[in-house]
């Protein structure tokens, strides 16, 4: 059974950070791709040939989708896959490439807690959320 990394954090400069992301044509995955993108990284992704209204989005951020998962999907300088639960690393081609060269791979919920972590420059420990101050 190939493990998954669980522990996993992103540089804060994501500038030419090269991430692939399998299964990102799903809700969450394609958020978090909006997200990345803001931070300056560099992201390809993979998924099923199905349409679906996240294709639109995806495409506006110039994020190529490639089908279907193949090995070949993971391209070089790829620094990091993050893939949506729904696949499994046994059975995922791209998962299982970039395994084999040693390339973390993390689910989509890790990449997301890590997203969440305070950033240096939050010094009273709430978040961004101006309310949160408030709150015990």
């Amino acid at each position: 059974m190939m493990e998954c990394m669980t522990r996993f954090t992103l540089p804060e400069n994501l500038g030419a950070y090269r991430i692939h992301m399998v299964g990102i044509k799903g809700t969450g995955m394609a958020a978090l791709a909006e997200l990345l993108v803001s931070r300056g990284a560099i992201l390809s992704g993979s998924d099923v040939p199905e349409v679906f209204y996240t294709d639109e989005i995806l495409k506006q951020l110039d994020i190529p989708v490639l089908s279907p998962f193949s090995a070949s999907n993971v391209g070089a300088g790829v620094s990091l896959v993050i893939y949506s639960a729904a696949y499994k690393p046994e059975t995922n081609q791209d998962l299982q490439e970039a395994q084999g060269r040693g390339i973390p791979c993390i689910l989509d919920c890790d990449a997301l807690g890590d997203r969440r972590r305070p950033r240096q420059d939050d010094h009273d420990g709430h978040g961004g959320h101006p309310d949160a101050r408030d709150r015990p």
